[in-house]
C-alpha cells in the first residue's frame, strides 16, 4: 500500500503536469526555439520533397518536347525517335537525318536552354516505302457522240397593216400584225375616232415575233396617226417593217400642217406623207350644213326667243339647239357664225348690245353641249341687217331672231 507522502507526491506531479499545459496553451509557456527546429526542418524537407516530385516530371516533359520541335525543324519526322528524359538530359535513339552530321544533329537540340545534354543514338535513315503501282487501266475509246439535228429556226414575223379612210369617215384595216394586242389597239383607236359602226377589222394575227426591232412602236404611230386624223381628212395608211406612210387629201392648210406634225412626232419611226389639200372637202361639208340649218331656220326663228329686253334663252329653244348641235357634230369642218338681230325699236346701240347678248347666250349653249369654242362665234348686228319691212309688226317680228350661218372660217364673213 502506498504511502500518504508517495501518493501525495503522484498527485502533485500530475498537477505540474496539467497546469503545464494549461499555461502553454495560454502562451506563459511556450515552446523554445530549440524545440521548434526539427518539426521546421521536417516541414521545409516535406515542402521541397513535394515540389521535386511535381517539377522533375514537368521538366523532362518540355525537354522531349523541345526535342521533338527541333527534330521537326531539322526537317526529320518526330514520330520515328524514342526519347528518355532525365531531368534536363536526354537520349535519343533514331535515324540520321540526311544532310545533317551528328555533331550537328546534338548542337540543335542542345542549343535551347531546357536541354542540358543530349546523347544520340543514330541508325541509317528510313528509306520510304516504294509506292506501289496501279495496274494499268485500258483506255476506253469514247464513243463518238450522236450528231444533234439542227434546231428549227424560229419563224419572225412581219408588220403589215394598210388603214383606208374614204370621205365618208369609213375605215378598213388590212394586212398582219403580231398578236392580239396589237390588233386591238389599232381597232380601238380607229373605232374611237370613226366610231365602232364605221371601223371594218380584217387584220390577221400571226402570232410570231418581230422580224425586225420596234414592232410595237410602229404599231402605236399608226393607231395615233389614225385617232389623230383631221377631219374630212381621207387617204391610205401604209405600215410596214419599217416605215409608216400616209397618202391622202386634208380639207386645209391648218389640216396639213397638223398631220404633218403628227408624222413628224413619232421620232423612232420612219415616217413619210403625201397630201393634197383638197377645199371640195370642207366645202361640200359647208354646203350641206347650211343647207340643214337653212331648212331649221323657220323652227329657230319660232323657238330660239327671249323675253322682250332679255338675252336669256326661252325654254323652247332646247330642242331647236340641241338639233343645230347634232348638225355640228356631223358635218365638223366647217365654222358657224351666230349673229343677233333686233327690230328698230329702241336706240340703235341698245339693239346692238341686246342682240349681241342674245347670239352669245346661243353659243354658250351650244358649247355647254360639247361643240369646240373654235368653231364658234357669235356677234351682234342690232337692228342694222333687216329681213322684213319694221313699219308693221308681222316685219319687226322677222327682224327680230337669231342665224346660223356655216363657213370655212371666220375670215370669210362679208361683214
Amino acid at each position: 500500500m502506498p504511502s500518504a507522502s508517495s501518493t501525495q507526491s503522484s498527485v502533485s506531479t500530475r498537477e505540474k503536469t496539467v497546469t503545464y499545459w494549461i499555461d502553454e496553451r495560454n502562451g506563459k509557456f511556450p515552446l523554445p526555439w530549440w524545440k521548434m527546429l526539427p518539426l521546421a526542418l521536417l516541414a521545409l524537407l516535406a515542402v521541397v520533397g513535394i515540389s521535386t516530385l511535381w517539377a522533375v516530371p514537368h521538366i523532362e516533359g518540355m525537354v522531349e518536347d523541345d526535342a521533338r520541335a527541333r527534330i521537326a525543324a531539322l526537317g526529320g519526322d518526330p514520330g520515328d525517335y524514342n526519347y528518355d528524359a532525365t531531368y534536363r538530359n536526354i537520349d535519343i535513339a533514331g535515324p540520321s537525318i540526311d544532310g545533317v552530321s551528328a555533331a550537328d544533329f546534338e548542337a540543335a537540340l542542345e542549343g535551347d536552354d531546357s536541354v542540358r545534354s543530349a546523347s544520340l543514338a543514330l541508325t541509317a535513315p528510313v528509306a520510304p516505302e516504294p509506292a506501289e503501282e496501279e495496274p494499268a487501266v485500258e483506255e476506253e475509246v469514247a464513243e463518238e457522240a450522236p450528231v444533234e439535228d439542227p434546231e428549227p429556226e424560229v419563224a419572225l414575223g412581219s408588220t403589215n397593216v394598210t388603214a383606208t379612210i374614204d370621205a365618208d369617215g369609213m375605215v378598213v384595216l388590212e394586212g398582219e400584225v403580231l398578236n392580239e394586242a396589237q390588233r386591238s389597239q389599232l381597232v380601238n383607236l380607229a373605232i374611237a375616232r370613226f366610231g365602232e359602226g364605221n371601223v371594218t377589222d380584217n387584220l390577221t394575227v400571226s402570232d410570231l415575233g418581230a422580224l425586225e426591232p420596234g414592232a410595237s412602236g410602229r404599231v402605236t404611230a399608226l393607231g395615233s396617226l389614225i385617232f389623230s386624223l383631221p377631219e374630212g381628212s381621207n387617204g391610205v395608211a401604209t405600215l410596214t417593217d419599217t416605215s409608216l406612210d400616209f397618202a391622202g387629201n386634208v380639207a386645209d392648210e391648218a389640216a396639213k400642217n397638223g398631220l404633218e406634225g403628227t408624222l413628224n412626232g413619232f421620232g423612232s419611226v420612219d415616217t413619210s406623207s403625201t397630201l393634197t389639200i383638197d377645199a371640195t372637202i370642207i366645202e361640200g361639208e359647208i354646203d350641206t350644213l347650211q343647207e340643214e340649218f337653212d331648212e331649221l331656220e323657220a323652227e329657230i326663228r319660232e323657238n330660239v326667243t327671249f323675253a322682250t329686253g332679255s338675252d336669256v334663252l326661252n325654254p323652247t329653244a332646247t330642242e331647236t339647239l340641241d338639233k343645230a348641235v347634232a348638225l355640228m357634230n356631223k358635218y365638223s369642218l366647217p365654222v358657224v357664225d351666230i349673229s343677233g338681230h333686233t327690230d328698230d325699236q329702241g336706240g340703235a346701240a341698245a339693239n346692238e348690245a341686246l342682240s349681241g347678248a342674245r347670239a352669245a347666250a346661243v353659243a354658250q349653249y351650244l358649247i355647254d353641249a360639247g361643240i369646240s369654242e373654235d368653231r364658234i362665234q357669235s356677234r351682234g348686228l342690232g337692228e342694222s341687217v333687216p329681213i322684213a319691212d319694221n313699219g308693221t309688226e308681222e316685219g319687226r317680228q322677222e327682224n327680230r331672231r337669231v342665224e346660223l350661218v356655216a363657213l370655212a372660217s371666220f375670215a370669210d364673213l362679208d361683214n
